[in-house]
């Protein structure tokens, strides 16, 4: 299980500010839930793990998802995140090169 919260650095709709909006919990199978911060407070439920909250709540980049890492797990969120980053890089290359192999081949 992961706690973290959300970092609005603009309010592009106008009803929750920025800073911190929303703290949340995202369970190890996938599902989690959101508590805003907001003067009416309300919970929502939410599938799809991160990128559905990205999806959802990000606002363009404008939203973070900021974890609070256990110092138990910090080393393996750490190795995840360099996975990402590799995965990311590597998908990147892919579209500029349009799935070309070295040979030129697809």
């Amino acid at each position: 299980m992961k706690t973290f919260y959300l970092l609005r650095h603009e309010d592009v709709s106008g009803l929750s500010g920025t800073g911190v909006v929303a703290e949340g919990c995202l369970y190890d199978f996938g599902m989690g839930s959101l508590n805003w911060l907001t003067d009416e407070p309300t919970v929502t439920v939410f599938i799809g793990g991160f990128r559905g909250i990205k999806r959802l709540h990000g606002h363009n980049d404008k939203t973070e998802i900021v974890v609070e890492c256990d110092p138990r797990r910090k080393k393996a969120y750490e190795k995840y995140m360099m996975c990402v980053d590799l995965a990311r890089a590597k998908k990147k290359e892919y579209k500029r090169t349009k799935g070309r192999t070295k040979g030129g081949a697809k």
